[in-house]
């Protein structure tokens, strides 16, 4: 099997029976889109809530353009959008001082995650996230099972 490693502020997509990993989640966040019947999926490792400039160089580490640009993707790979579903890891407050904050950057990080897809009509299968720990997770493209 497969493994395809996403790091922070990147972006993969992969066919089945291929496995998406991305380990160090701590306030970024991990989307993944799956569509189970074209059995299709993509990860990607956000760092901050949303970018500011439409030109911006580094769009995937943003967490609403790394959606939109996930979206596209697995579009190209032959997945239908309403097949898809989509998992959400991380956005923990790994720093004591941001505790019980609603400004961290994690919580900014799952709001920001949670309304691109809300926009795109995606559900959320899955969610695992805010605490102050960090997170490694593993995707099944074949069959949609995550490991974290």
């Amino acid at each position: 099997m497969n493994t395809i490693e996403v790091r922070t502020g990147t972006l993969k997509t992969a066919l089945a029976p291929a496995v998406l990993e991305s380990i160090g989640i701590g306030s970024c966040v991990v989307v993944v889109l799956h569509d189970p019947l074209k059995k299709v999926a993509g990860m990607v490792h956000a760092m901050l809530p949303h970018c500011k400039k439409v030109d911006d160089p580094h769009p995937l580490r943003y967490t609403d353009t790394a959606i939109e640009t996930l979206y596209s993707q697995i579009q190209q790979l032959g997945a239908r959008p309403q097949h898809l579903e989509a998992y959400v890891v991380g956005g923990a407050q790994m720093f004591a001082s941001l505790q019980n904050t609603q400004k961290s950057v994690g919580v900014r990080n799952v709001a920001a995650a949670k309304e691109k897809l809300e926009q795109l009509a995606i559900p959320i299968q899955r969610e695992e996230t805010g605490g102050n720990h960090g997170r490694h997770v593993r995707f099944s493209v074949q069959n949609g099972e995550i490991e974290l």
